[in-house]
């Protein structure tokens, strides 16, 4: 496959401006919302830590009394915090997705996915026809055998 530098159509023109605004804001606001869910998933994961930690101190104690009753208490509001701080990287996990498909679109509004480009192939500019010399030994098979009979010196 090979790449080229410059193209006889143009990929975005002026009147997709706006598109393109949204869609590099769009970009961004993923950025953001990857950052508050990796927050939201540390702040969850220390809370359930909370909770094993907190069990594990209950055990030293008689399942019968007023520590027992205020240690139950003060579990049942760690859970409560747990779940939570679950709920909102849930949260943030569906706004994600709700991101990443309005991305999606904008891709394909733009011509930026293979699927949406299917038949809308620009033609290639005149001047990148020539090929370089490692092109020429990459995309030419039997150069490439008689490179390496040669003994790595290629017949370019």
């Amino acid at each position: 496959m090979r790449e080229f530098e410059s193209l006889k159509a143009e990929r975005v023109d002026s009147q997709d401006r706006d598109l393109l605004i949204a869609y590099c804001l769009t970009l961004e606001e993923e950025q953001d919302l990857l950052v508050m869910r990796s927050a939201a998933l540390a702040d969850w994961k220390d809370r359930r830590e909370d909770v094993l930690m907190h069990r594990k101190h209950m055990a030293d104690y008689d399942r019968e009394g007023e520590t027992w009753d205020v240690l139950a208490k003060q579990l049942l509001q760690i859970v409560n915090k747990v779940q939570l701080a679950y709920k909102t990287v849930l949260d943030i996990d569906a706004r994600l997705d709700r991101k990443r498909s309005s991305l999606r679109e904008y891709q394909q509004q733009m011509y930026l996915t293979p699927r949406s480009r299917a038949g809308v192939v620009p033609e290639r500019a005149e001047e990148e026809d020539q090929l370089d010399e490692m092109e020429k030994l990459l995309g030419d098979p039997t150069t490439q055998f008689e490179a390496i009979i040669n003994g790595g010196k290629h017949a370019v």
